[in-house]
């Protein structure tokens, strides 16, 4: 693959800027702060987009937004190894650019869409983004080290062989595999992980479930019983509703007893006034009686006083006078007291006669009332017993209908306690059916919740399954890398590490332990991180270099950031003069603010594409 050229339209802080590269050596140089870091930026973010995923405050996206313009955009146009060419413009504010092919067809809806957009290169040269950042560009930060950090670098360029990723060893890699298991997934070994979660709930879910089917059987006895219980309580209310029915009436019948009792005293205080009305009568006579007697005793007290008279004739004549006047008064007086009493004797009569009149009265409404109330309360038992016959039994009906008031009084208390029996029982059944309803409702909760868990722990298996298989292939791909790729990938770094070191170190390679060894000049094989910060910057490129032409049959350009920035002037010019020796088919694209680049390919006629920013 070779970038032929790019424009940046909008990008950072560089606007309007159009770049031509050669194949071969390609040198972009500039002083601080130029402008390199944004063109390296801007040709990664060409090929597979920009990032927006924040890196501490700030993401590739914002730093290099244009401060001073709405356009954030360029294009570029690259030729892959089998001679095909591809034009591509990308505005940064929209995720998917728009591809052209050789021929200026909109080939962009080829290409797969993701949420991300479109990964273009990647579908056409097999190297997703991280590979490509990890092998293809070296980035100056790769590259500043100091004594203290020399072990770590060594360590990322073995992970970088054996994994791909700087910061990820084989071993780390089984490793959090491993405890992403343990910790996302669990074991038959492991507490409280979700598998674990999962498989307990799903045996107290089994267990229930196994408690509500046998409640099934209880339930249907239990409908069963309350369903009895139902229609006793309905024959006991309809009992109870019928005998406050006739408690009604023989109260209502009571109360017109409390009437009739008042016209039966009113007719005993009547009758009781007719005989003291009768006395008075009796004593009338009586007394006329006591005056006829008082006549005679006057008249025989005059015959007793004639003989006395003989001798006292004047005393006689004074007396007879006397008696005369006393008797015609006497007589008088008493014809008027009984014309009086006789008066008083018809009124007391008429007064007799007017109470025998209301008496009869009186007692012809009571027999008419009473006559009117015993058909009324026969009409309402019939009415009765046709209204309650379907649902009272004909004998018990009988028999209620034909009691008297205390009998329906004691029946109708003995009902309440029935009934009041019967409603507790009844109540008693409702809750222990609602508390089987509850239970037996939760049947289906518990079949979806069972099926959801399982589904759940199918996922987690097949998510254990999957990083089984991610393992197994990793330790296929590393046995793969060790024994097939490694031997030419040791052959090849050593290589490299032979021209650019000009054959002080002929033999690097990378041990069971994932360390970089190298052989000594004395002909010992050593740690990396022994030699010096020049010799690991060396080994670093001649590593990436080795790496590189092994991932991707595509020829990736070689990106180099400030790669140089450490080494002297010796094993720089070894270094220019290999890759030009080397790689003169090959896109070399080197970031410089030094000008030792520039004056060796001068001083050694090396061909070469200068570009000053």
């Amino acid at each position: 693959m070779k970038i032929d050229n790019f424009k940046i339209n909008n990008y950072g802080k560089i606007e309007n800027r159009e770049v031509i590269l050669k194949n071969g050596i390609n040198i972009i140089k500039g002083y601080n702060e130029a402008g390199k870091s944004t063109i390296l930026s801007f040709l990664n973010s060409m090929l597979y987009g920009i990032d927006k995923t924040k890196k501490g405050n700030i993401s590739e996206y914002d730093k290099f937004l244009p401060w001073l313009s709405t356009n954030f955009s360029g294009s570029m146009e690259y030729t892959l190894n089998d001679g095909k060419k591809y034009y591509v413009f990308r505005d940064f504010k929209k995720k998917i650019p728009v591809v052209l092919d050789q021929n200026r067809n909109d080939i962009t809806l080829k290409f797969k869409q993701s949420k991300k957009g479109i990964d273009f290169l990647e579908e056409q040269i097999g190297v997703d983004r991280r590979t490509f950042e990890n092998t293809s560009i070296s980035y100056q930060k790769l590259v500043v080290l100091d004594d203290k950090n020399k072990a770590e670098m060594a360590g990322r360029l073995a992970n970088l062989v054996s994994t791909g990723e700087e910061i990820f060893s084989y071993d780390e890699l089984i490793k959090k595999l491993n405890n992403r298991q343990l910790e996302e997934i669990g074991s038959s070994r492991t507490k409280k992980r979700p598998l674990n979660n999962i498989e307990e709930r799903i045996l107290k879910l089994e267990t229930e479930k196994l408690e509500v089917l046998n409640v099934k059987d209880k339930k249907e006895k239990m409908n069963i019983e309350r369903e009895e219980i139902q229609k006793q309580f309905a024959n006991i209310g309809y009992i109870k509703q019928m005998i406050n029915e006739i408690k009604e009436n023989f109260l209502k019948k009571e109360a017109e007893k409390k009437i009739y009792s008042e016209i039966y005293n009113r007719i005993e205080r009547k009758k009781e006034e007719i005989e003291e009305k009768k006395k008075e009568r009796i004593d009338v006579i009586t007394k006329e009686k006591v005056f006829d007697k008082i006549k005679w005793i006057y008249l025989i007290l005059t015959i007793l006083t004639i003989p006395v008279a003989y001798f006292y004739i004047y005393s006689l004549i004074v007396y007879v006078i006397a008696l005369i006047v006393v008797y015609i008064f006497a007589k008088n007086n008493r014809d008027k007291k009984m014309e009086e009493l006789e008066e008083r004797n018809r009124t007391v009569e008429k007064e007799l006669n007017i109470l025998r009149k209301d008496i009869i009265q009186d007692e012809r409404v009571i027999q008419k009332e009473k006559k009117e109330f015993e058909e009324r309360f026969a009409n309402l038992k019939t009415e009765m017993y046709y209204k309650y016959k379907n649902y009272v039994n004909k004998e018990y009906l009988d028999r209620i209908l034909n009691q008297d008031i205390e009998g329906v009084f004691k029946e109708a208390a003995e009902i309440e306690k029935e009934y009041e029996t019967t409603m507790y029982k009844l109540s008693q059944i409702n809750a222990e059916r609602n508390v089987v309803e509850s239970t037996s409702g939760k049947l289906t909760e518990i079949v979806e919740e069972l099926e959801e868990l399982k589904q759940e722990r199918e996922k987690l298996l097949n998510y254990n399954d999957t990083i089984e298989i991610a393992k197994e292939v990793l330790r296929e791909s590393y046995d793969e890398l060790k024994n097939n790729v490694g031997p030419e990938f040791d052959k090849r770094l050593s290589y490299i590490v032979e021209k650019i070191t000009n054959g002080k170190y002929d033999d690097v390679y990378i041990d069971n332990e994932h360390n970089i060894k190298m052989k000594t000049e004395h002909g010992e094989y050593v740690n990396l991180e022994r030699f010096s910060t020049g010799t690991i910057e060396q080994v670093n490129l001649a590593l990436r270099l080795a790496y590189i032409d092994t991932i991707s049959k595509e020829k990736l350009p070689i990106i180099l950031d400030e790669a140089f920035a450490f080494c002297d002037d010796q094993r720089l010019f070894n270094i220019m003069k290999f890759l030009d020796r080397e790689y003169k088919e090959r896109q070399v694209i080197i970031f410089t603010c030094s000008n030792r680049e520039k004056k060796i390919i001068d001083e050694e006629n090396i061909q070469a594409n200068v570009v000053l920013i």
